[in-house]
């Protein structure tokens, strides 16, 4: 696997930290536009956060208004939550982010592992 990457420490900054006097980190690099992601999801419906988890997406754009904020493509997406998406797209915020990658296939293997528990 190659280059796969959590974004869990992203919010952790540097101030934040040495104010509680802990050494200032490296902050990871954010996901770009074109990386695929999997991602959770805090919605309502169950079938909806089953989808986001066991699905790669592919980040599309970063929200103009809240930079917290980008809009994931999904394929595939089931006609009973079509309405949850808007041309297969949906927004999430940018801490639901689980793992991200350039490659599609290392994430493939992330959700491979996850559904046979190894």
């Amino acid at each position: 696997m190659k280059y796969i990457k959590t974004d869990r420490d992203y919010f952790l900054t540097p101030s934040r930290l040495e104010g509680f006097g802990m050494p200032s980190p490296v902050i990871p690099d954010r996901p770009k536009v074109g990386d695929y992601v999997i991602a959770c999801s805090s919605a309502a419906k169950k079938e909806l956060i089953n989808f986001i988890a066991n699905n790669i997406g592919r980040i599309v754009e970063f929200d103009k208004f809240d930079n917290c904020c980008v809009f994931i493509e999904y394929s595939n997406v089931p006609l009973e939550l079509f309405s949850a998406f808007t041309n297969n797209i949906r927004r999430l915020p940018i801490n639901q982010i689980l793992h991200y990658s350039l490659n599609r296939e290392d994430l493939e293997i992330i959700l491979a592992v996850n559904k046979y528990n190894i």
